[in-house]
């Protein structure tokens, strides 16, 4: 029996004995694979199981789990290399980074939740916890028990588990997942399900297929990269199509840079604030997921590059899950306090104090808002991951457009580009633009003239002075008009099957040109 263990795992139990641990966690072996309820169970806390272990054991290069772990005395085979101590950090980062375990779904958990990590590497090892990497062969320093050597990069504080929803950092934490690479489908929802269980204390409602429901709005208005070459058949991915964890199932990265419409409430970062007023910062001991480049960990003191600074969102629908029980009603409240909060008469919600302009928390006194934002309570019940229905619902409004056709060499270059699509009205005047998510879709619209049937789901503004203006799809048609602030529609291009409609893009339509078209309020089911 011993014998059919894959010899990864026999070198990582003999690698426990030997430092005299009594107990390892393999999840292979101790998720129970037959019995879905015992592993969803399991599989939700990930997070925790991780973030309690005493350490993780990491094999950075193996394709497979029957190669082992070098290194290991009188167990497995010697290493042979050589050492420069000078290039310890930089050597580790490279070889974490650009391994193919940093390039599995699974793995993402194991990086952002383990406190300590023993990396095997194909010809060396690496140590690294929250605040120090040791390398092979490098000098100890005498060590007490208690004290730790600091933070070994400022830049890699590592993930903050806040009392509060912050999604900032969870849109770094989704767009390095959607990196990643799967061996199944049906595996994109419960490689992330460990995060989203973790995030759960801290955002009100929990999430739908990756999306934190406390800011729904904002969350529906991620975009893929690029046109994926294949995809599912209608109604038949594994995750539905309004969620970004689709990219995943069409092998496209997911480009989330509209989310930063969601930040409004953050006044700075807590780096900043913290610095500013000579405290200190606590971080829970996380680990910090690494990006596609060695150097490029995530930073508390600035936002996630790339984004679409300055954008603002407004809602206009109520969102609700197709449920067994019924409709349930999608809180999508993020910002239910922002223009109630600076009325010096208006009674903040329990907790919330006024610090000038800015308000805080009893949770994390430290950090300020530019107003007050809900908190999952002790009383709430945290939700985890809601996988088990595809369709959402809401009442909108619809309107008819068309795309505007390319010659075939411009064609050729957008269809290798951002995938992106003009619209005009019936009178041929632009009014927006459209990401199309599928090359045949994509490629059908810039070749031929097509009625696009649009759904409003939003509405949105943003002005020339906004750093995130020049990044916008549709920046030199606004340009070539002259105009300095722009307001718009945000908009679903879909696609129906048996009275359901599927996403296949989004755009944003100007909202005058939006609001003078012909349109019709409808009863949207979405898959």
């Amino acid at each position: 029996m011993w014998e059919q263990v894959p010899a990864t795992i026999q070198h990582a139990v003999e690698l426990v004995r030997l430092i005299g641990e009594e107990y390892i966690w393999v999840d292979r072996l101790c998720i129970v694979q037959d019995d879905y309820e015992t592993k969803q169970e399991q599989i939700n806390q990930m997070a925790f199981i991780y973030g309690n272990a005493y350490f993780t054991i990491v094999a950075t290069a193996a394709h497979s789990a029957e190669e082992g772990l070098k290194g290991i005395k009188d167990v497995s085979p010697s290493m042979y290399h050589n050492v420069w101590p000078e290039r310890a950090n930089m050597d580790h980062y490279g070889l974490v980074a650009w391994s193919p375990w940093n390039e599995r779904g699974w793995t993402l958990q194991e990086l952002v939740f383990s406190q300590r990590s023993l990396f095997f590497h194909k010809n060396e090892l690496t140590w690294e916890c929250h605040c120090a990497i040791w390398h092979e062969r490098m000098q100890l320093a005498d060590l007490s028990e208690t004290n730790c050597l600091g933070t070994h990069n400022p830049n890699a504080r590592g993930f903050r588990y806040s009392p509060w929803p912050d999604l900032q950092e969870f849109h770094q934490l989704a767009t390095s997942y959607s990196r990643r690479q799967l061996s199944f489908s049906g595996d994109i929802l419960p490689a992330f399900a460990g995060i989203t269980t973790a995030l759960t204390h801290s955002f009100p409602g929990g999430f739908l297929f990756g999306l934190p429901e406390v800011a729904f709005d904002v969350a529906l208005l991620w975009r893929s990269s690029g046109p994926a070459s294949r995809s599912p058949k209608i109604g038949e991915a594994s995750v539905p199509s309004w969620s970004w964890m689709v990219c995943l199932d069409q092998k496209i990265d997911v480009d989330l840079s509209p989310w930063a419409s969601g930040f409004s409430y953050l006044a700075g970062s807590s780096t900043e604030q913290v610095a500013e007023q000579g405290g200190s910062l606590t971080y829970t001991p996380l680990h910090v997921a690494y990006q596609q480049e060695w150097n490029s960990r995530w930073s508390r003191k600035r936002p996630p590059t790339g984004v679409l600074d300055g954008l603002v969102t407004q809602s206009i629908c109520s969102w609700y899950v197709k449920e067994e029980t019924g409709d349930r009603i999608i809180s999508n409240d993020l910002d239910k306090f922002k223009d109630c909060c600076h009325d010096p008469n208006y009674e903040l919600p329990s907790g919330w104090e006024r610090d000038g302009d800015r308000f805080y928390h009893s949770v994390d006194p430290q950090r300020r808002f530019k107003y007050a934002v809900p908190l999952v309570t002790d009383e709430e019940e945290v939700n985890t991951e809601k996988g088990s229905s595809f369709t959402i619902t809401t009442r909108t409004e619809r309107a008819f457009f068309y795309n505007v056709p390319k010659p075939y060499g411009q064609a050729v270059d957008r269809l290798e580009g951002e995938a992106v699509v003009d619209l005009c009205n019936c009178e041929q005047f632009w009014v927006g633009c459209l990401r199309i998510q599928t090359r045949t879709i994509l490629w059908r619209l810039l070749t031929k003239k097509v009625e696009c049937e649009l759904v409003a789901i939003s509405r949105g503004y943003i002005d020339s002075s906004a750093g995130g203006w020049p990044r916008l799809d549709e920046h030199e048609a606004l340009k070539s008009r002259g105009l300095e602030n722009y307001a718009f529609y945000n908009v679903l291009f879909i696609e129906r099957k048996d009275g359901v409609a599927y996403r296949q893009g989004i755009g944003r339509v100007d909202k005058s040109a939006w609001e003078a078209e012909s349109r019709q309020e409808i009863n949207l089911l979405l898959a």
